[in-house]
């Protein structure tokens, strides 16, 4: 960063998040986060859970921000949408010229956000970070968010029955892939293109499997033609199956061996990729 946190002001009866060191985000505490996260802690315990973030983000969405009307699936992508969407709703998170947010936006959303991601075993604030800035594209693709006129605001609640599927088909059907996963495009695209042999793989693999044996699977299966076959097991993990596990649709296990992934499917991924 080439400032110092020279932009938290009150704009508009809003606070106005422009730039700042994430060194010094701790000095300005904003008020109805510090309120949520107190809220969420067992009492008897002091331990964080999930179904108490349910609670408190189901309660925000009918009565504060109006956002939900439906159900949804407690997990990484629907806690910290709303986590997103709140923080937008009731902050002015400014836009840049190019019509995205600016990296202080998410340096913010990074240190803020650390408790939620941190139930989810997402303990880097990189791949927090990661994840929002393609959060932010779902969510916009959905037409919750609109970042045309200088000043990021959510456009639209979400009125149908099940805010987690709705997110996750956006996730699977509309958005591409190579749009969320630019380091690869290529790859990106072919993956998205053969989704169907690759969510086939999901529904009829035994489970616990090795993440290595269904990329040497799908490479067989599907059209995707690849020298490099590490490579396409590496982005999968990063890409795909990483939002996979943030929808709560698989699981990673935990191995001794740092290069054996293995990987479990949730009750309700399998009852998700049935009904595709």
């Amino acid at each position: 960063m080439k400032k110092a946190f020279d932009a938290a002001e009150r704009h508009q009866g809003n606070y106005h998040i422009n730039s700042f060191n994430g060194a010094e985000v701790s000095k300005y505490n904003f008020g109805f986060l510090n309120k949520k996260y107190d809220t969420v802690s067992d009492s008897s315990t002091g331990e964080y859970s999930s179904e108490l973030i349910k609670d408190v983000y189901v309660s925000s969405g009918k009565t504060k921000a109006g956002f939900i009307s439906g159900d949804y699936h407690s997990c990484f992508a629907s806690d910290f949408s709303f986590f997103v969407l709140d923080l937008i709703e009731n902050n002015y998170v400014a836009v840049n010229e190019d019509g995205c947010l600016d990296n202080a936006f998410y340096d913010f959303v990074s240190a803020k956000g650390s408790l939620i991601a941190e139930i989810y075993g997402v303990n880097d604030p990189e791949l927090v970070k990661i994840f929002t800035k393609q959060l932010i594209l779902i969510l916009k693709s959905m037409d919750h968010l609109d970042l045309s006129l200088g000043r990021a605001k959510v456009t639209s609640a979400f009125t149908g029955n099940d805010f987690t599927l709705s997110l996750f088909r956006t996730f699977w059907n509309n958005i591409s892939w190579a749009e969320l996963f630019p380091s690869l495009p290529e790859l990106a695209v072919s993956l998205q293109k053969n989704r169907n042999v690759l969510s086939g793989m999901l529904l009829n693999s035994q489970y616990p499997v090795h993440l290595e044996q269904i990329g040497f699977d799908f490479l067989i299966k599907s059209n995707v033609r690849l020298r490099n076959e590490m490579l396409l097991i590496s982005f999968l993990d990063f890409s795909v199956f990483s939002w996979l596990n943030l929808f709560g649709f698989i699981k990673y296990l935990d191995q001794n061996c740092d290069r054996c992934v293995m990987i479990d499917m949730t009750d309700y991924g399998r009852e998700t990729f049935s009904a595709l």
